[in-house]
């Protein structure tokens, strides 16, 4: 089983939130559709119990009636009857499932995507140096999309739930020995699951970051497309991508093939239980023992689907949850990230005389690269001036901390003598005008750009 992890790296995959955490902040996301969610569920176990029914109105017909040709002419005229009530009330069931859903996921999902772009504008500069602006956009884009899927399809979990205990019942009620022999394999399905939910989210995590990273190359080279061109480097731009890709691919193949282990593991088991109660079951009814019907060991064989199909369902809808909730972790990554730059004073100064100084600031990108060291600077009103030196020297940087897009570590930065950091910084930004050596224009007209700013 190594192979599946051959190439990851562990640190990559190393998780942030525990499941428990993921379902809690999920199920209180939900709570506003808790109505809507409860009747669904319900819709769920009763489709769920008139597909039971059916089995086991034939189960007692074989048992109850005698005369063959009987038999025969009831058989077909119940089933018939059985099946087209199961038919229709699935129907119905389905189709009222899938408006209550289109009511529900859909607001779910723009209210997600609008708290993850509100929590973008809200980060500083910093946040936006430490991450790829093509990873951040399939977090805007991809990433919810993942999530809110997961969520839909785990909308089944409670009905699959309620099959298996109602199935299980059931099948306890009609034969306890045979319920007993069924038992012996649920220790290996626990074992099997368990292992599976570890592999299913490592690989899952590791797919997604490598997607992420795809989409933010994609997205700086089509941003630094005159770069590219101009050094001449598309070949070697196209040789990164490929191994980029290769690696997506690869990842891929890992995550298919860790959740494709767990179906066999099922289908054998089924056919070990279905195996199993033939032979003890049919010996029973064929010796005339007295322990089980034909009619019972019928129900009982046809239950058997029941039982293990929402399992078989449950691990599809798992894998899907496991790459669901690996997407719900980088967005709560956004959600959860706190800007280094915390907007706390609450002096609004409304006409500004546009007097700068800078106070013995030091100020570093990262702690052991130094930009500016016992830095001072006196602007006054109305005074134009130039600041020269060469590339990294700072220039840009004074600017930054100006508009306290970066927090300096020492000294003070005051306007009009109001230290920076007591100021409302909504308010203290409307009063700057910065224009730097690459100017960004927005998509539309040069009038809308204007109208923006």
């Amino acid at each position: 089983m190594g192979w599946i992890f051959e190439g990851l790296d562990v640190g990559d995959t190393k998780r942030k939130y525990s499941d428990r955490e993921l379902f809690r902040r999920t199920f209180r996301r939900l709570k506003p559709f808790k109505k809507r969610i409860i009747g669904i569920t319900l819709l769920i176990v009763l489709i769920t119990f008139s597909q039971i029914l059916s089995n086991i109105i034939f189960g007692f017909i074989i048992d109850s009636i005698t005369d063959l040709s009987g038999v025969i002419l009831w058989i077909i005229i119940l089933t018939g009857v059985s099946y087209f009530i199961v038919k229709i009330s699935t129907w119905f069931g389905d189709y009222t499932i899938s408006m209550q859903m289109a009511k529900i996921f859909p607001n779910f999902m723009v209210t997600l995507r609008t708290e993850i772009f509100d929590a973008l504008q809200a980060q500083d500069i910093k946040f936006f140096d430490r991450h790829r602006s093509g990873g951040l956009n399939t977090r805007l884009s991809s990433d919810p999309g993942a999530y809110v899927g997961a969520v839909v399809s785990s909308m089944t979990i409670l009905g699959n739930i309620f099959m298996i205990g109602f199935v299980f019942v059931i099948l306890a009620t009609i034969s306890l020995p045979l319920t007993l022999i069924l038992s012996t394999l649920i220790p290996i399905l626990l074992i099997a699951t368990y292992l599976f939910r570890k592999i299913a989210r490592k690989t899952s995590k590791s797919f997604t970051r490598i997607h992420g990273a795809i989409n933010a190359t994609v997205a700086e080279l089509v941003d630094g497309i005159h770069v590219c061109k101009s050094l001449g480097i598309e070949t070697e731009s196209l040789e990164e991508f490929k191994k980029l890709n290769q690696k997506h691919s690869a990842a891929g193949f890992r995550r298919t093939a860790s959740m494709d282990m767990f179906f066999p593991i099922v289908t054998i088991l089924n056919s070990a239980a279905i195996i199993a109660i033939l032979i003890f079951g049919g010996r029973g009814v064929m010796q005339g023992l007295g322990l089980i019907s034909a009619g019972e060991l019928y129900i009982f064989i046809s239950l058997l689907n029941y039982f293990f199909a929402p399992i078989t369902q449950f691990v599809n809808i798992y894998a899907q949850i496991q790459a669901g909730f690996t997407s719900f972790e980088r967005v709560l990554e956004i959600l959860d990230s706190s800007p280094e730059i915390q907007d706390i004073g609450n002096k609004v100064i409304k006409n500004f005389d546009g007097k700068i100084e800078f106070q013995n600031v030091d100020f570093a990108y990262k702690t052991d690269h130094p930009v500016l060291t016992n830095f001072s600077l006196d602007i006054n009103p109305g005074e134009s001036i130039a600041i020269v030196g060469h590339t990294g020297a700072g220039k840009t940087s004074i600017i930054s901390l100006v508009a306290r897009f970066y927090e300096f570590q020492k000294g003070t930065i005051l306007i009009d003598g109001e230290d920076i950091r007591n100021l409302k910084l909504k308010s203290y930004r409307k009063h700057l005008g910065i224009v730097l050596q690459t100017p960004l224009l927005f998509y539309g007209t040069i009038e809308e750009n204007i109208r923006y700013g």
